[in-house]
């Protein structure tokens, strides 16, 4: 018989959820799936528990495996009234590329290929100032789990931005907390 696990007011499930306490956690998944939305690669990425054809997806990501560019990601967003923090955490390339081609996404790279196009004299912006940041296509603040968190840090989720709008975390945390359209 199965016993259905309610919310409490205090945030706790009663009966107590049986993932709390699983010996053998389901471990993230990347893979390639076909999508005809996609013109590139698309890639699902989520949990598959040992019986296939089974998969819980969070998101799918649109990438171009060739020049290295997320075009677009696709997930669910849930109301929700609670901002999660974000966990410290490096990005994954997950054997999509070479980890060595990874340093090509870090801040500063970002911005020394900026100076490398635009020359040293340009006034677009100022010179030792971190302008670009990694920005997520499937934001951070749209996931309320830490697991689903921490699966958006990965490079085929991200895509150059501006390091003002990208550190303003209510732009990532808004979406899923506004009013429901009338």
């Amino acid at each position: 018989m199965n016993k259905v696990s309610i919310c409490q007011p205090n945030g706790n499930f009663r009966p107590v959820l049986p993932t709390t306490l699983c010996p053998n956690p389901l471990k993230a998944v990347v893979e390639e799936i076909p999508d005809p939305s996609c013109p590139h690669k698309m890639y699902r990425v989520g949990y598959s528990p040992q019986h296939p054809p089974v998969f819980f997806e969070v998101y799918r990501s649109c990438y171009d495996v060739d020049t290295m560019t997320a075009h677009f990601s696709i997930h669910l967003v849930h109301n929700k009234r609670l901002v999660v923090p974000r966990p410290e955490q490096g990005f994954t390339s997950d054997r999509i590329f070479p980890a060595a081609d990874a340093v090509s996404f870090q801040n500063r790279i970002i911005n020394q290929r900026f100076v490398d196009i635009f020359g040293t004299q340009q006034t677009y912006m100022p010179q030792n100032e971190l302008i670009f940041a990694r920005g997520h296509l499937a934001p951070v603040g749209d996931f309320v789990f830490e697991k689903d968190i921490r699966l958006t840090s990965k490079y085929i989720n991200v895509v150059a931005q501006f390091a003002s709008i990208n550190n303003q975390m209510d732009v990532q945390n808004s979406p899923g907390r506004q009013p429901r359209a009338l």
